[in-house]
């Protein structure tokens, strides 16, 4: 019922959205109470949906959603599937049953009961529905002594997850291998899982709150948010009531091709802007700015590290060298000083004079956050001369100056680049070209 009222409110909203809706209107349409009505607001905004509320308005606006990526309705078979591709990813290939017997032991509790069911699962009767069925029953029944379980609603849904099973195969994200034990792994089509413990995810959503006015405050990390945020269901004082279903805002098609290689172990031979190199991969990222997948990593031709945007990569194929850059600490020292997606050799000292007009000071402090603690720091001015209009300073060892440069455009008057002059020359370079676009404005004919 929940579910429905949530979808009714919804409907309304988008047949009118970006205009005002009367909350009065909708309560007494859709028989809710105030609150309730609150509720379902808030469960439509976590999907995604922006949608304003002016305090003692009485009127609610869904904004036009068009082009937004919206996270849809999570169903249980979502979460079956993700469960399958998420035991399927710890282990090379699983029979049925032992995928089964893997999503029931996810928690340490039940590692007994994986034994157990084990070892009645040397026939082939046993990867039969009715048998895995019998099987985990007895075990309630027997060991927990539990007479009246019901497996497929107290314990786990086997021909459920049978089903889904096989439309994973069906869409191509599992490969089926037949024999007297038929065995399941993933394709190169399949999402990659990177576990992740509850308490890591319920930490993002904690600082994002607390940094959402800082420069990660992209439609990409609101979205990833958003997402999580739905997934998790998390209780803001109990980080462990936590539910995971799969996210899909990302592409990671070309990762998941990318995967399919050694590049951890092996050198690669890549086509990449028309040219034929030798690459030996350090570190991967992704870049919520640009919604890419980059290989930070060195070109063994020309001796020289090098930002690959993964997508325009071509791989030739694995070659014997071995590589030794993979995770090398001095990729993870350069991926500290990156701004956004832009790599360059050099890496810069910036000083920035920073106001106190309006939230520009808490922006500064959450980059700074977010930023290398080794590298970014924001300290008051001492003694600041008479007539200065700024407060505080902040410094950092940044790799993309253009990026930083955008992000410094953003404060106007409020925010001045001083070092270094290469910073500095940029940011005149575009208020001379803003000024010079504003003098030549009464001259253009729209």
């Amino acid at each position: 019922m929940a579910n429905n009222n949530k979808a009714s409110v919804l409907n309304y909203l988008l047949e009118h959205s970006d205009n005002d809706v009367s909350r009065a209107a909708l309560c007494k349409k859709f028989g809710l109470s105030k609150s309730r009505l609150s509720e379902l607001i808030n469960l439509i905004r976590s999907d995604g949906y922006t949608i304003s509320a002016p305090k003692r308005s009485g009127v609610i606006r869904l904004e036009n959603s068009e082009g937004i990526n919206v996270l849809p309705e999570i169903k249980d078979s979502d979460i079956r599937q993700w469960l399958i591709i998420f035991v399927l990813s710890l282990s090379e290939s699983l029979t049925f049953a032992e995928i089964i017997f893997s999503i029931l032991t996810l928690t340490d509790e039940n590692l007994d009961q994986m034994k157990y069911l084990f070892h009645d699962s040397g026939n082939t009767a046993a990867y039969d529905n009715a048998n895995l069925i019998k099987s985990i029953k007895g075990y309630y029944i027997d060991m927990l002594e539990y007479p009246d379980i019901n497996v497929a609603k107290d314990v786990i849904q086997v021909g459920a997850f049978r089903k889904d099973l096989n439309e994973l195969c069906n869409q191509k994200l599992v490969r089926v291998k037949r024999s007297k034990h038929t065995t399941y792994q993933l394709s190169s089509r399949a999402p990659k899982i990177i576990p992740t413990s509850e308490d890591n995810l319920y930490e993002f959503c904690m600082k994002y709150e607390d940094q959402a006015s800082s420069a990660g405050e992209t439609e990409q990390i609101k979205q990833i948010y958003n997402k999580i945020n739905c997934l998790i269901r998390k209780e803001k004082d109990n980080a462990h009531q936590s539910q995971f279903g799969r996210t899909e805002h990302i592409d990671t098609t070309v990762f998941s091709e990318f995967n399919d290689h050694k590049y951890k172990t092996n050198l690669l031979e890549i086509e990449y802007d028309g040219s034929t190199i030798e690459f030996g991969t350090g570190l991967i990222y992704y870049c919520a700015d640009t919604s890419k997948f980059y290989v930070l990593g060195k070109n063994i031709s020309e001796n020289k590290i090098c930002s690959l945007q993964m997508d325009q990569i071509e791989i030739r194929k694995d070659l014997p060298q071995t590589n030794k850059e993979f995770h090398n600490n001095k990729y993870y020292e350069i991926y500290n000083e990156l701004f956004s997606s832009g790599f360059e050799d050099k890496a810069y000292r910036v000083k920035v004079l920073v106001s106190e007009y309006a939230n520009v000071k808490k922006r500064f402090s959450d980059l700074m956050n977010v930023r290398s603690k080794t590298n970014a720091v924001l300290r008051p001015i001492s003694n600041p001369p008479p007539g200065c209009d700024f407060s505080y300073v902040y410094e950092d060892t940044v790799r993309g100056l253009s990026d930083f440069a955008d992000y410094i455009s953003s404060f106007g008057f409020s925010a001045i680049a001083v070092e270094p002059p290469e910073l500095r020359n940029i940011m005149i370079d575009r208020y001379k070209r803003t000024i010079k676009n504003y003098e030549g404005a009464d001259e253009q004919h729209f």
